[in-house]
């Protein structure tokens, strides 16, 4: 049987966003779609790192990163892909 959801129309589009921006980054990830993802902070923790510099990274590409919240005039709520985060470790980029 098929449900309905009556949603308003700003979440709507907030939800078409992500969804458009996930599929959009899926060929810039190696990750699959059952991958855990991360914050910055569990990264941080990870590089042993501040999480300001897991932001920097992302900003400047070395870490790939999607950003749930863009497009919605929110400030960047990033997710890393456990994958490319160990992709980025064994790289030794940082």
């Amino acid at each position: 049987m098929n449900q309905f959801y009556m949603v308003p129309e700003n979440q709507f589009n907030q939800l078409l966003q992500m969804v458009t921006e996930l599929y959009q980054n899926s060929g810039k990830s190696k990750a699959k779609p059952e991958t855990e993802l991360l914050t910055t902070q569990e990264a941080a923790k990870r590089l042993k790192v501040s999480s300001k510099t897991v932001l920097n990274y992302i900003e400047l590409g070395k870490i790939k990163a999607i950003n749930f919240n863009k497009g919605n005039g929110m400030r960047c709520r990033y997710k890393i892909a456990k994958e490319d985060l160990e992709a980025f470790i064994k790289s030794k980029r940082y």
